[in-house]
């Protein structure tokens, strides 16, 4: 079962757009000399903390965590981004919450091909755990797993080997 169904991943990106338009909309009152620029700026700051916390809130229902920080800087980046008076024009409330929820559905799809839970940052160890939860060691994001491979791995002595013995895949 998705984390994030595409259902809900439509209705979080239409909320998305919804909010940037309104914030372009509300940052045309910066053409407004001084009381404009205060207006706008307000509203905008107030916009983005409900948003910030709407959006957070329904992702964490969904269980989706905020440990990568590639994740927290495309989520949270959209928030910071939006208290730039000129920067609040580009719409990156969509663009953080389709990059939150295209890296949840990277992880799930790396996870069913794999059979591993895969954090979306994991390099050489600390991100990749099987099933159990354990580490799998220095494993990489693509790579097949030794076991799957009928590899030991005490016999393994170095990457070209590793790539020697696993059969190729169509």
């Amino acid at each position: 079962m998705q984390k994030i169904p595409k259902t809900t991943a439509v209705l979080m990106v239409l909320l998305a757009v919804s909010v940037d338009v309104l914030g372009f909309l509300i940052g045309l009152l910066h053409f407004i000399p001084v009381l404009g620029n205060i207006i706008a700026a307000v509203v905008i700051w107030i916009m983005s903390l409900i948003a910030v916390f709407v959006f957070y809130i329904w992702l964490k229902m969904k269980n989706v965590s905020f440990v990568s920080a590639k994740r927290v800087l495309s989520f949270f980046g959209s928030f910071f981004g939006e208290m730039i008076p000129v920067i609040d024009a580009f719409p990156l409330w969509t663009t953080g919450i389709a990059l939150t929820i295209g890296s949840v559905w990277m992880e799930e799809a790396l996870e069913q091909i794999t059979g591993m839970k895969v954090s979306i940052n994991a390099m050489a160890s600390g991100g990749v755990k099987n099933k159990a939860g354990a580490d799998a060691g220095t494993q990489r994001l693509g790579e097949p797993s030794l076991e799957r491979a009928g590899i030991d791995e005490k016999t393994v002595r170095s990457a070209d080997a590793v790539q020697s013995k696993i059969p190729p895949t169509a």
